[in-house]
């Protein structure tokens, strides 16, 4: 027999059914080596078919180069399964014939390189990587049958020429040296594994251009509430777990489905459609089991392919325009920003995985991260930047809840959310940032930070808090007053009065006053149709009821000062308060001697110091404590309405009355 024929060799004999025709793609067939003729008598190397690969192959091949045949016998029309085969295939023909040109495709543009199947190169990043003959082999088969799922025997017994009742890895061996070669190691976009059976390729959309970030598909995948399903490449990313291969059957009974998605289709129109008429109940139960064990999180409680009893069945889509196509949530501020130096510091900051934006209540921080977000976004168009306002949450499931609602997760209500939020992050593209707003309330919550960096290590979350929060890998940046320029150019923007100049010593000396401190600026800016600047100076004693308005398009979630250091206030123990209101008696710097005489509390140091990591109180160069204006004149308000302050006032004054007599003695003893 011989081994061109279409019939093959016994240990090719490949599986039942299976056509004979050529493997290699049809718009390139392998052109005949003569014109057709009576078929002659086989070589010397048909005496020894073999079994396999081994020393029987070896030996034959060695054979039939010993006996080799002065001119050809008989002209032949191969029909091999495979280019290397196929070669082989000519028997003793094939050293008679010095040069066989053989016709095979063009170099095929996949995503990110190309492949060259004549000369068995891969053209990719500017490398050239060469292919075996194997390898060439193999992915000529499985282009041929783009689309198909091609059983790991079949691999073996058409491309390495194995017995059909031979086991070996060797496919997935060599497919995974494939996928490196084409640059797609560990998320394939051509070379599909399907689970249980073998490899599909799938190749680019006809309209497809090639790029670096993979295949530009003819058709969208489906979002479902628990991932993504390409049927383009049958396929399913689940928001937890790994990539799920669609069988042929499944992607149909889907088909079926999706012509009218969210809505009811009876079982005789998805049996219809799926296997034509006859009675396969039982199949499309089977069917919808496999698929549930793929896009449920719970199989026993369906929530994407749902069963409506008596009705049929309906397949749960979310809307291509949901807000996982967003890049952002960030709303464009109506306020011009004014620059500051922590601006270029916060963006240099996100090379750490955690940053912590730390400052007192109106110091500018959710503005901050704001205006560096928005910059990100112009600036990195691949990166995306979510937004979460913690101000209404009080513990850790309010912080959950806060970061799905930002990421479009609150209407799905399968699995644990925390790890939900993980695999959602660990999909983002890297460099994107998670902000969390006002974080200081919910700081018992940091480790739900930690689970997250470890999930997502390419995501950057940014926090604004009062205090840092002590996380492995966090980055602190400590935000600081406005210069007075900055000050006094934030005060006239917000004005809107052409006449003001931030030169003006009132507006500087105003801003002063307000310890240029943001939210106050903007406050009393709002007072500025009614108040000139001079007038708002001269009312500062009682800024507290002066500074109540909200300015229009802040962003800010205070609407006066007060209401902003009432929220420091209640996150305070009692010594905290206790010591922060009885400091309010001194003014300007005072020393830790000074404090321990006046303030009633057990361990004024350690009060004092966190008071400052709080951010409501400021260390001094030597070694002292200071208060800004505005939280000094809330502290002693605070005071006033406990009705301690007589008391804190008389050991004040007994301090200052000791001193006094020690520094007139003192006098008294130099004469």
């Amino acid at each position: 027999m011989d081994r061109g024929s279409s019939s093959g060799s016994p240990g090719r004999s490949g599986r039942a059914g299976a056509p004979s025709r050529p493997w290699w793609p049809t718009a390139c067939p392998l052109p005949p080596l003569s014109p057709p003729g009576p078929p002659g008598p086989p070589g010397p190397a048909e005496a020894s078919p073999h079994q396999g690969r081994g020393p029987d192959r070896r030996s034959a091949r060695t054979g039939r180069h010993m006996s080799r045949p002065s001119r050809p016998q008989a002209s032949v029309q191969p029909q091999p399964r495979g280019i290397r085969s196929g070669l082989r295939g000519l028997g003793a023909l094939e050293d008679a014939i010095h040069v066989v040109m053989v016709e095979l495709p063009s170099p095929v543009q996949l995503a990110g390189c190309t492949v060259d199947l004549v000369r068995r190169r891969v053209e990719r990043d500017g490398r050239q990587l060469v292919l075996t003959r194997l390898e060439a082999d193999l992915l000529a088969y499985l282009m041929e049958r783009a689309g198909r799922d091609v059983p790991r025997e079949e691999l073996l017994t058409e491309v390495w020429g194995y017995a059909a009742t031979s086991s070996s890895r060797a496919v997935d061996f060599a497919v995974r040296r494939l996928r490196n070669k084409l640059g797609e190691p560990r998320s394939p976009l051509h070379i599909l594994t399907a689970h249980g059976v073998g490899y599909r390729f799938v190749p680019l959309a006809p309209d497809a251009s090639p790029s670096p970030g993979g295949p530009v598909v003819s058709r969208p995948p489906v979002r479902l509430a628990t991932g993504l399903l390409d049927l383009e490449r049958r396929t399913f990313k689940p928001a937890v777990g790994e990539e799920q291969t669609i069988s042929r059957l499944e992607g149909e009974l889907i088909e079926s489905l999706l012509s009218a998605p969210g809505q009811t289709i009876p079982r005789e129109d998805v049996i219809r459609r799926v296997w034509g008429w006859g009675d396969h109940a039982s199949s499309l139960d089977a069917a919808v089991r496999r698929l549930r064990l793929k896009l449920e999180v719970e199989p026993s409680r369906p929530e994407v392919l749902v069963t409506v009893r008596g009705s049929g069945l309906r397949l749960e889509t979310l809307a291509p325009g949901g807000p996982t196509a967003r890049r952002t949530n960030l709303v464009a501020a109506s306020t011009r920003f004014i620059p500051r130096p922590e601006t270029e510091a916060l963006g240099a900051a996100l090379s750490h995985p955690l940053v912590t934006v730390v400052g007192t209540a109106g110091m500018g921080k959710t503005r901050l991260v704001q205006e560096v977000g928005a910059a990100l976004l112009d600036e990195h168009p691949g990166i995306e930047v979510w937004f979460c306002d913690l101000s209404s949450a009080v513990s850790e499931h309010g912080v959950v809840r806060a970061v799905e609602a930002a990421l479009g997760l609150e209407k799905i209500s399968v699995g644990d959310p925390v790890q939900r939020i993980s695999h959602v992050l660990a999909r983002r593209p890297p460099g994107t940032v998670v902000v969390l707003d006002n974080f200081e309330q919910v700081k018992a919550s940091a480790p739900l930070l930690e689970r997250w960096m470890a999930a997502a290590p390419s995501v950057r979350l940014v926090v604004t808090s009062r205090e840092h929060l002590g996380l492995p890998g966090e980055r602190c940046l400590r935000l600081e007053p406005l210069t007075i320029e900055a000050a006094a150019q934030l005060f006239v923007d917000r004005t809107h009065d052409d006449r003001l100049d931030p030169g003006d010593e009132s507006v500087r000396a105003l801003v002063a006053r307000l310890d240029c401190l943001p939210l106050a600026i903007e406050l009393a800016a709002a007072r500025s149709d009614q108040l000139s600047p001079q007038d708002l100076l001269d009312r500062l004693d009682r800024r507290l009821d002066l500074l109540i308005r909200r300015p229009m398009g802040a962003v800010t979630h205070h609407s006066t000062l007060r209401g902003a250091l009432d929220w420091s206030w209640d996150l305070l123990s009692e010594a905290e308060r206790t010591a922060l209101a009885e400091a309010s008696l001194f003014e300007g710097s005072f020393s830790i001697a000074r404090a321990e005489a006046v303030i009633g509390v057990f361990d004024v140091a350690g009060s004092l110091d966190s008071l400052c990591t709080r951010s409501l109180m400021h260390h001094t160069s030597d070694d002292g404590y200071r208060l800004d204006e505005g939280i000094r004149a809330y502290a002693r308000e605070k005071l006033q309405l406990a009705g301690e302050e007589r008391v804190a006032l008389e050991r004040y004054r007994q301090v200052h009355l000791t001193r006094g007599e020690a520094c007139a003695a003192g006098l008294r003893g130099h004469r």
